[in-house]
């Protein structure tokens, strides 16, 4: 019998503090409340809306205002500098190839050099790449048969300021690093030039010469 006693208090410690445990869990207020709507559980009670954490994370309102974006404006034509009688006006310098990669690479090598030299680059830009059928005459026939169709691509620099005893140099360096399949030219800036860069419409074209 005096052996049983250590059993039964440890039983009895056991089951009060069962109880104290359910008490105290009944006695807190729980914080999340799941109320079931439907088959969706919605959360009823939000308590993270008071605490000092609220908010962190949030960067919007360090970046300045987003700015409206504006319509890109018509291309139009700049007056040319016609130059002095010692340094040149607005100078194109036009690169043609066969090879879209090689002429692009050209060109970036153009931009950069001028760039080193302190020459002022005014703009570098692409032209509409054309597109010429080579047709070739049967021998014992008439019809005109396709034989290739050659893409050109060109790339123009346009360059003002250069000195007229500096030029014969930088023609010099460019035309000792012209690869080989590449046409360069390079002459001075027209309107024609300009017009050139734009798509035509002949339609639209027709339109304005019968209103006028």
């Amino acid at each position: 019998m005096m052996a049983a006693v250590p059993k039964v208090l440890c039983w009895e410690k056991g089951a009060m503090l069962r109880q104290l445990f359910a008490l105290s869990r009944a006695a807190t207020p729980r914080e999340n409340h799941l109320c079931a709507a439907g088959a969706a559980l919605l959360s009823c009670h939000r308590s993270y809306r008071s605490r000092p954490t609220h908010g962190i994370g949030r960067y919007k309102y360090l970046l300045p205002p987003e700015t409206p974006k504006k319509k890109k404006d018509r291309l139009q034509m700049k007056e040319i500098n016609p130059g002095t009688e010692f340094e040149y006006g607005d100078v194109n310098i036009q690169m043609t190839s066969y090879d879209m990669c090689l002429v692009e690479h050209f060109a970036q090598y153009v931009h950069r050099l001028c760039n080193r030299l302190s020459i002022k680059v005014n703009e570098s830009y692409a032209m509409p790449t054309k597109t010429n059928e080579v047709l070739f005459l049967e021998e014992k026939g008439s019809k005109m048969q396709l034989d290739a169709v050659l893409t050109t691509h060109q790339r123009v620099v346009q360059i003002s300021g250069l000195s007229s005893t500096f030029a014969p140099i930088l023609l010099e360096v460019i035309q000792s690093n012209q690869p080989e399949g590449v046409h360069l030219l390079i002459k001075q800036h027209t309107e024609a030039d300009f017009k050139s860069r734009l798509k035509a419409r002949p339609e639209l074209e027709e339109l304005l010469a019968q209103i006028g």
